[in-house]
């Protein structure tokens, strides 16, 4: 293209957004708005309506009271937790020492004179049981200590 060419179509594409905005902008144009005209009339006292109320005995009538409910008692349920094989597990939050710890597990298993057996509870990854110290040694059975264990002892041996 030289430029003569360019030009002439320089110039076409300028007067056809002259008359495209010629055309348009009339459809663009906001139509202005008319003012409300309003008019006050003060009315004479004899001429103000009258509003009449209910009376409460007909407001009752209309919106009854609610009926009450009966209250419902709320109870605290402490939930118990166990592991797969059955051992109770005290909540390292809920029972930070082990005295806390000890009296729930006891609390809630019981102890060997109460139940046949000695009962056991898992505590921040250890087990223990709930005997006292001196329940364990008027018991019949023997328990082991364990600092008397050779480190090569087997359960099966």
């Amino acid at each position: 293209m030289d430029n003569k060419a360019k030009r002439q179509v320089g110039w076409a594409f300028i007067a056809t957004l002259i008359t495209i905005s010629v055309l348009i902008a009339p459809a663009c144009e906001k139509k202005k708005e008319e003012p409300v005209k309003t008019t006050v009339k003060f009315l004479a006292p004899s001429e103000v309506p009258v509003i009449e109320y209910p009376t409460p005995k007909e407001v009752e009538e209309t919106h009854p009271k609610p009926e009450k409910k009966a209250e419902v008692e709320t109870v605290n349920v402490e939930i118990q937790h166990f592991s797969p094989d059955g051992t109770l597990i005290a909540a390292y939050p809920d029972y930070d020492n082990f005295g806390d710890a000890f009296v729930y597990a006891r609390r809630t298993l019981g102890h060997s004179e109460t139940t046949g057996e000695v009962q056991t509870f898992l505590w921040r990854g250890k087990k223990y049981h709930t005997e006292h110290k001196d329940q364990l040694e008027s018991d019949s059975t023997e328990f082991e200590d364990p600092s008397n264990v050779d480190d090569t002892t087997t359960v099966n041996q």
